[in-house]
């Protein structure tokens, strides 16, 4: 196990574990207007509006638009600057101000309130859209990408939409 679970040990559990730095998840009807309402306020906890999870990894984005993932990390994937897996959550190193977030097998996109695409990780095939096959442990912007406000993510392809 990598830490895809975010709770810090690093094993497995057939039961729901929080994720470790008070991070929590908001359901659907605790949206209101693209941002979550958070019911946890005064409480220590943020509400965690967007999750993805694919290929032994996880990335969320935070109530502020921060990144965050945790888990395997061997193409760079979570973001971090290095290729160590984390089985605590650590942050994108990406400025605040997303709106969405994908994660494809070993790379993760993002957009943020501008509509500009981010991606980091795997690049075999370019699916970073940074106009290389250079493997990125850190975000680069997609080329030419502006006005968007969603982003898909497969096992070596990037869709923004």
């Amino acid at each position: 196990m990598a830490g895809e679970l975010g709770d810090g040990p690093g094993r497995s559990s057939l039961r729901p574990v929080r994720v470790a730095g008070g991070l929590a998840l908001a359901g659907p009807r605790q949206r209101r207007r693209g941002r979550p309402r958070d019911p946890d306020a005064g409480r220590g906890r943020q509400v965690v509006p967007y999750l993805r999870a694919k290929g032994g990894y996880t990335c969320a984005l935070d109530p502020a638009g921060a990144a965050w993932c945790w888990g395997a990390n061997s193409q760079g994937q979570l973001g971090d600057g290095t290729r160590e897996d984390r089985t605590l959550p650590v942050r994108v190193e990406i400025p605040a101000g997303l709106v969405a977030i994908a994660t494809g097998a070993a790379h993760a996109c993002a957009v943020d309130d501008d509509g500009r695409v981010h991606c980091w990780g795997a690049n075999v095939r370019g699916q970073l859209g940074d106009g290389t096959t250079e493997t990125r442990v850190a975000p680069v912007p997609v080329e030419g990408a502006a006005g968007f406000v969603a982003v898909a993510a497969g096992t070596s392809l990037t869709g923004e939409g």
